[in-house]
């Protein structure tokens, strides 16, 4: 997909995380950062963007397990249903061994640089790019940890229900969904994989795999995904009963943690009230809201709480006069 031409204003979960953390990291990662992929991208802008990129350790870890969980499901649903054990072991290990080996070399990529020359689609590690003293044996086990989480997944119930589907009731699959709301607020939700359940209902699941994260935390995401995923066009649209409550899953593998959550129309219209009122704190530092210009970014203050400067990948753009550690 091509980028777009121009920086529309596109409301997420993760931009509303952003920006009520630090509003100059936010600054740095949805304005200067903007057109970094740019091969005549201004120097600035192209360090942003790279330093946008990045991944913590933990982040890196969430991201495949991620992926290890959507490729079983998808595995799985070109099996018989219910998959047959032996089918379903194999699957599992060549899904678990694909991910190591992008694990393996992403790792190469991040610690030589190389990932440098294409941002877009290599993956950059902050402890490599900040050169943090990591042990050999703590990335080890870090990595051992994405066999962990997957065979969890694997054994859940949240899995066995998904794993008994049939492949038409999936509607996605780590794929973006996009809301246009009332005044042309643009929202988007990314969901781990959306089904139709077989009463109809809609069905999405988060699969939760950074541990640092609360649960409270993901269940107000769960609550916007399901609203956004209501108010979405197309295919979802003119087959759901705008007045059944769509159902989330968030499981977190690495926690071998599930639950299951209902969201009926009135906690969605929440949700998207929350969510315009998200939008406004957001649009209001800007130099024009009506075309997302930020100016020169002077009214985007570092945040006062520099405990979580530590882990910012723009500390060394917010603070060049700081080597670093």
């Amino acid at each position: 997909m091509p980028a777009p031409a121009h920086n529309d204003f596109l409301w997420s979960h993760t931009r509303h995380d952003t920006f009520s953390r630090c509003l100059r990291r936010y600054y740095y990662a949805y304005y200067l950062a903007w057109g970094g992929w740019k091969p005549d991208a201004p120097p600035a802008v192209r360090e942003a963007y790279l330093l946008k990129r990045l991944f913590t350790r933990s982040e890196w870890l969430a991201r495949h397990v991620h992926a290890a969980v959507v490729a079983l499901v998808r595995a799985a649903l070109d099996m018989p249903s219910p998959p047959p054990p032996p089918a379903l072991a194999d699957a599992l290990t060549a899904v678990e061994t694909a991910r190591l080996d992008a694990m393996r070399a992403e790792f190469r990529d991040s610690r030589s640089g190389a990932f440098r020359t294409d941002p877009v689609h290599g993956v950059g590690l902050a402890e490599h790019e900040y050169r943090l003293p990591v042990p050999p044996e703590e990335w080890a086990s870090l990595v051992a940890l994405l066999g962990v989480a997957l065979r969890r997944f694997a054994d859940s119930p949240a899995a066995a229900t998904l794993f008994s589907l049939p492949k038409t009731a999936l509607l996605a699959a780590d794929r973006p969904v996009l809301a246009v709301l009332e005044g042309g607020l643009k929202a988007r939700a990314h969901p781990s994989l959306l089904y139709r359940r077989p009463d109809g209902a809609l069905h999405l699941v988060l699969c939760e795999a950074n541990p640092a994260v609360p649960p409270a935390l993901s269940r107000t995401r769960a609550g916007v995904h399901a609203a956004i995923v209501a108010a979405a066009p197309g295919y979802l649209r003119h087959r759901f009963d705008p007045e059944a409550p769509v159902h989330a899953t968030v499981c977190s593998p690495l926690l071998d943690h599930a639950e299951t959550l209902a969201f009926p129309p009135a906690d969605r219209q929440n949700a998207l009230d929350w969510i315009r009122d998200s939008a406004e704190e957001m649009l209001f530092p800007l130099a024009d809201p009506a075309t997302n210009d930020p100016g020169d970014g002077s009214t985007f203050d570092p945040t006062p709480d520099t405990s979580l400067c530590a882990a910012c990948n723009f500390r060394r753009l917010c603070h060049p006069q700081e080597p670093a550690q």
